[in-house]
């Protein structure tokens, strides 16, 4: 269906508006397994049920995201991007660790007496 520019010349859409907005991965979504095979490959440290871990954060992470953001057009490669960001079994999480309130040293930048 042809759709009026600015200009009143009409163009023909070039995509499907369904293939440009993506889709919503489905809330019963398991991983296929050639996806866990290339997942345990990436990450040597990962175990098949660790990967399933991954998974099952991977799914309910993204069936919770609400609008346009839930959507993907390639859900595959959302998965790699994720497997790439997780990291190792056991090491640190996707987010580095942020230090803790008591873990700041408050005194850095004060100056010799004590004040700012």
């Amino acid at each position: 269906m042809a759709h009026p520019n600015r200009k009143g010349t009409f163009l023909e859409p070039t995509e499907e508006p369904s293939e440009t907005r993506g889709s919503r991965l489905a809330k019963d979504w398991t991983l296929p397994e050639d996806w866990l095979v290339w997942a345990v490959g990436k990450q040597p440290t990962w175990s098949p049920a660790h990967a399933m871990n991954v998974a099952e954060q991977f799914r309910d992470y993204w069936v919770a995201v609400p609008g346009a953001k839930g959507r993907k057009s390639d859900w595959e490669a959302t998965w790699r991007n994720w497997v790439r960001r997780e990291g190792a079994a056991g090491g640190q999480a996707r987010k580095p660790q942020q230090q803790s309130f008591s873990d700041v040293d408050y005194r850095k930048g004060l100056s010799d007496d004590g004040g700012f």
